[in-house]
C-alpha cells in the first residue's frame, strides 16, 4: 500500500474511543512526540513526553493489520493508550507532509510501476491480480506467502505446509530430482517465514511463530536430504530456524506452547532426514538444555548414526550429542568401535563449545584410541584448571615419550609458581622432563593453557 493509501484510510479518530482518541490528539498537540525513528521496513519507534518517557512501537501504521505496543500499564491492559494514539497522529502528519512534498516529483515522464499504482484504484487491482494468479503459478505463490498469515485458518500449519508442498513436491521414488530452480524458491520462501515469524515473535504471536518455523524447517530438512547438491544454502536456512526455535523457547510463556515445541523437537529428532549440522542448532541440544531429553535420546542418535554414516560432520555431531547425554544422564556408554576415528574431532568439537569436563571424561576414557587423544585430554584439563594436569601429563609422557606434551606445557613456565621458593623457576625443558614425575607435587597454582 502506497503512502497516498495510507493516509486516505487513516480516519484515526473512527479507529479508537472517542474519549481516548481526543487525550492522545491533546498529547500531540502538547508536542508531547518527541522523536519518531523508523528502525526498519513498516516498523517505526516513537519517544512520548508525558509526565516520563515512554517508548511507543507501530508496526505497519495505518494498515489494517497495525499493531502497537506500549510501555505504560494503561496499554497492557486495554491494547491501547493515548500514547500510542498521539504516535500514531504524529506519523500520518509526518506522511502527509512528505506527500505534499513529493507532489511534482510524481507527475513523471515514464510509465514506471510506482506511477500505475497510483492511478489503480483498489477494486482494478484486486481483479488484476486474481485473474493473473489463476494461470501464474510463480504470482499465486508468492501471494499466498506474504498474505497467508491475514487468512485465519482451522488448521494454520496445513495453510503453510500446502504452500511449501506446492515448490517441493513429495519424491515418490528414487529417481526423482528437484530443480535448482525448486529448491532456490523454497530458500526464498522459508525466509519470508522466517521473517513473518521473528515479526510474530516481535509481537507476542509466538503460536504463529511456532508454526511458521515449524512448517519451514520441516520442509528444509526434507528437501536437504533428498538434494545434497544444494546442501550449503539448505544448512544455512535450517540452522536460522533452530535460532528462531531458540528464541521462541526462551519466550513462550504459555505451557501449552512449550509442550508443543518440545514434542516437535523430539519427534523431529528421530526423523531420518533430518540433519544433525551443528552440536548448538540440533533438536536433541535444545531438549538436552531445556532439561527434556528423551529417555531414549541416546537411542535416537546411535539410530540416527547408521543413517549419517556418508556425512563427517554429522557423525561427529552426534558422537559429541551421545557423550553429553550420557553425561547428564549419569550413564557411562560406550562408542562402537567403528567410530573411534571421530573421536579426536569429537574430543576438538567438545573443547571448542566449552564442554571440557565431558570431553576430559572422553579422552581419558578413550586415551589408548589415538596417540592424540592424551593431547587433548591434557588441553581439556587446562581450561578446567585441574590439578592433576601435571600428574597426567607426566604419565602420558613416560608412556609415550611425546615431545608435543612440552610444547603444551610451556605457558607453565611463566604463569607457574612454587612453594619452595620465592622465585618463579624454569620449567624443564624436553631433555629433562623425566624429572617431572618428582617436582609435579610441588605445582600449586591451576593455570588455563592455550588450545593450539
Amino acid at each position: 500500500m502506497n503512502r497516498k493509501e495510507k493516509a486516505d484510510l487513516a480516519n484515526i479518530e473512527l479507529m479508537f474511543p472517542s474519549e481516548l482518541f481526543l487525550k492522545g490528539e491533546e498529547l500531540h498537540e502538547a508536542s508531547g512526540v518527541l522523536e519518531c525513528i523508523k528502525l526498519e521496513k513498516n516498523l517505526y519507534t516513537f519517544i512520548i513526553q508525558d509526565g516520563k518517557r515512554y517508548e511507543v512501537e507501530w508496526l505497519k501504521p495505518l494498515t489494517r493489520q497495525q499493531r502497537a505496543s506500549c510501555e505504560c500499564s494503561f496499554f497492557k491492559a486495554e491494547k491501547i493508550c493515548k500514547h500510542a494514539i498521539a504516535a500514531l497522529i504524529a506519523y500520518k502528519q509526518l506522511i502527509t507532509e512528505e506527500l505534499e512534498s513529493t507532489q511534482v516529483e510524481r507527475r513523471q515522464s515514464t510509465l514506471s510501476i510506482s506511477n500505475i499504482l497510483n492511478h489503480v484504484s483498489k477494486e482494478e487491482l484486486k481483479n488484476f491480480l486474481k485473474t493473473y494468479a489463476q494461470t501464474d503459478r510463480r504470482l499465486a505463490t508468492a501471494l499466498k506467502v506474504h498474505f497467508a498469515r491475514r487468512v485465519d485458518l482451522q488448521d494454520n500449519e496445513k495453510k503453510y505446509k500446502s504452500i511449501l508442498d506446492a515448490v517441493i513436491r513429495p519424491v515418490t521414488s528414487g529417481n526423482d530430482k528437484f530443480k535448482a530452480s525448486e529448491v532456490k524458491s523454497l530458500s526464498q520462501i522459508a525466509n519470508e517465514f522466517f521473517d513473518q515469524a521473528e515479526d510474530a515473535l516481535a509481537l507476542g504471536e509466538h503460536s504463529e511463530a511456532f508454526i511458521l518455523t515449524k512448517t519451514a524447517l520441516t520442509k528444509l530438512c526434507y528437501t536437504y536430504h533428498h538434494g545434497h547438491y544444494h546442501e550449503t544454502k539448505l544448512e544455512t536456512d535450517i540452522l536460522r530456524a533452530h535460532e528462531i526455535l531458540y528464541q521462541l523457547s526462551g519466550w513462550a510463556k504459555s505451557q501449552e506452547l512449550v509442550v508443543a515445541i518440545r514434542h516437535f523437537l523430539a519427534e523431529i529428532a528421530h526423523f531420518s532426514y533430518y540433519p544433525y549440522l551443528s552440536l548448538r542448532h540440533n533438536a536433541l541440544m535444545m531438549l538436552l538444555k531445556q532439561q527434556a531429553v528423551p529417555e531414549d535420546a541416546i537411542h535416537i542418535a546411535e539410530t540416527q548414526l547408521k543413517r549419517k554414516r556418508d556425512s563427517e560432520v554429522q557423525i561427529v555431531v552426534l558422537l559429541s550429542m551421545i557423550m553429553l547425554i550420557g553425561e547428564s544422564q549419569q550413564q557411562d556408554h560406550d562408542i562402537d568401535h567403528r567410530y573411534f576415528t571421530y573421536l579426536e574431532k569429537v574430543a576438538s568439537l567438545l573443547v571448542s563449545n566449552g564442554y571440557y569436563k565431558t570431553a576430559a571424561n572422553m579422552c581419558h576414557k578413550y586415551r589408548t584410541v589415538s596417540k592424540d587423544m592424551p593431547l587433548w585430554h591434557l588441553k581439556a584439563l587446562a581450561m578446567l584448571e585441574k590439578k592433576e594436569l601435571i600428574a597426567e601429563a607426566v604419565s602420558y609422557f613416560v608412556a609415550g615419550k611425546d615431545l608435543r606434551i612440552i610444547e603444551l606445557l610451556k605457558p607453565l613456565h611463566s604463569e607457574r609458581s612454587f612453594t619452595n621458593s620465592e622465585k618463579k623457576l624454569p620449567l624443564p625443558d624436553w631433555q629433562s622432563l623425566q624429572t617431572l614425575s618428582s617436582m609435579h607435587n610441588i605445582f600449586t597454582v591451576p593455570v588455563k593453557l592455550k588450545i593450539y
